[in-house]
């Protein structure tokens, strides 16, 4: 009885809750990100501006050993949304988005540090079901450049600079509210 109550009041709150209000703010995970097959966790926030645009940062943070050693990965990725047709944050979204992101990688006595930062632009469609629920589908494709140093723990041991085109594609579910 007392999870039954408990179900009911969560699915009103989900669902009833917004019927009387705009859905300005949203909070997100997803899966996703390189093409390449790089699938890295993601947290994101969304809040609307108007009708029509909205702004959302994401955070991504990647950690996993492998054979050769560990490496970790952070991203950070501010982006900008347009909904063309004024409907706040639901349907088809363009988007514009900057990431910036720091990865360490340790292989037998070298330490591997990659930064970079890309620019890319999207599209995308969030559905939003029962009135607060979203899915957040998208595909973005951009350019950028990474910077990678290796070093052991007496010198540096070499440097370079890279330019990179970039694809994307990924799905959030979250909330508004």
């Amino acid at each position: 009885m007392k999870r039954g109550l408990l179900l009911i009041t969560c699915l009103f709150c989900l669902t009833g809750w917004g019927f009387a209000q705009e859905r300005n703010h949203g909070i997100k995970i997803g899966i996703g990100n390189s093409i390449k097959g790089n699938l890295e966790p993601e947290v994101a926030y969304e809040r609307a501006f108007s009708d029509s645009w909205s702004g959302q940062i994401g955070l991504r943070f990647f950690h996993k050993t492998y054979n050769d050693g560990p490496h970790s990965r952070f991203t950070i990725s501010p982006e900008i949304r347009f909904y063309p047709f004024g409907k706040r944050m639901k349907g088809l979204f363009f988007s514009g988005t900057a990431s910036f992101w720091l990865m360490n990688s340790k292989i037998d006595d070298n330490s591997f540090l990659n930064e970079g930062m890309k620019g890319e632009l999207g599209l995308g469609y969030q559905f939003v079901l029962w009135n607060r629920i979203t899915l957040d589908p998208y595909f973005r494709g951009g350019f950028g450049y990474t910077t990678y140093i290796r070093e052991t723990s007496e010198q540096k041991l070499d440097s370079y600079r890279e330019a990179k085109d970039f694809l994307t594609a990924g799905i959030r579910l979250g909330f508004t509210f």
